[in-house]
């Protein structure tokens, strides 16, 4: 129940509600001047322009993002309503109390997490180059960055801070049949062959974990169906597979574009989607996840040329 409810709050009400209430505000709300307005639609569209680079799109549709653009503009031409206020007024003491507490502290609150936004967008180190891990259909990236806000894996596990979570997208840019189905089935990636993104070797497999029906998790297996693939000094995983679907064996070599297993919703996932993350490994034997997280530090992923963040999408 409470995914559904983060589900559909940060993919429907917020993207859509927040931009309806902001510019109702700006239309109808009161202004005693005209610096006030122009306040008022500052903060506006800076929180514009974070709902288009922080908010989940794949709910309503990765198009309905440029709706935003309209919304800026509807802001700016509730301008009309201040030709006949004067540009400033006198303030109380009282009054520069409120316009601090309702209007500069939210503009630097804005601001701030702005700029926590942006620096999410590039890498702070060197990334490693690797091959698209989904070749059909379009795939688009649930979590993915540099900073927690667009990538909430850095969060909880620091050998997961640049991991990606991946969907698929019908034709109409929804990631589902349904804000947040039960069914499978229903979700674009479920089914979908993962292939390797780098030649190397498999050091670690599990193919025996069930699928999860949403929302239900299997917390005590994280990563669910998995498999590790190790190239030169980094490993990199491939997580919640089908069950049964994995092809191949620990001590296999793969090239990169070779089928690894298909797309499931094995282990603690909110939804099927298909995981990535690499490390660089520092440790003596082979890598398996828990070694992973113990022996290596994180990498930012390239795929394709690019850093991708989330709502960006492949090919």
């Amino acid at each position: 129940m409470m995914q559904s409810l983060i589900t559909i709050a940060g993919g429907l009400l917020i993207p859509v509600g927040a931009p309806l209430l902001l510019v109702g505000w700006l239309w109808f709300g009161r202004f005693a001047s005209l610096v006030d307005w122009l306040a008022g639609c500052t903060g506006a569209l800076l929180a514009f322009a974070l709902l288009f680079i922080i908010s989940r799109w794949d709910v309503v549709g990765v198009t309905g993002r440029y709706g935003l653009i309209g919304a800026g503009l509807l802001a700016a031409l509730s301008v009309v309503r201040m030709r006949n206020r004067p540009l400033t007024v006198r303030r109380t003491l009282r009054h520069w109390l409120r316009f601090l507490v309702t209007t500069a502290l939210p503009l630097l609150v804005l601001a701030g997490i702005g700029a926590w936004a942006v620096r999410g967008m590039a890498p702070p180190q060197t990334p490693a180059p690797m091959d698209a891990p989904l070749h059909d259909g379009t795939s688009y990236v649930l979590h993915g960055g540099a900073t927690s806000l667009l990538n909430y894996h850095g969060a909880f596990d620091p050998s997961h801070r640049f991991a990606l979570d991946i969907v698929g997208l019908n034709e109409r840019g929804r990631r589902a049949n349904g804000i947040y189905p039960s069914d499978l089935d229903a979700y674009v990636i479920y089914g979908a062959t993962a292939y390797s993104p780098v030649s190397g070797t498999v050091t670690d497999v599990e193919t025996n974990r069930p699928d999860q029906l949403p929302p239900t998790r299997d917390r005590q297996h994280p990563l669910g169906n998995y498999v590790v693939l190790q190239h030169d000094t980094l490993a990199t995983v491939l997580a919640h597979l089908q069950p049964g679907s994995v092809r191949v064996e620990r001590g296999d070599t793969v090239e990169a574009g070779d089928p690894l297993g298909t797309v499931g919703n094995s282990g603690s996932t909110s939804e099927p989607h298909l995981h990535v993350h690499s490390v660089r490994y520092s440790g003596a034997a082979r890598p398996t996840p828990d070694r992973m997280a113990r022996h290596g530090s994180a990498v930012p992923l390239q795929i394709g040329g690019r850093f991708l963040i989330r709502n960006n999408r492949f090919p």
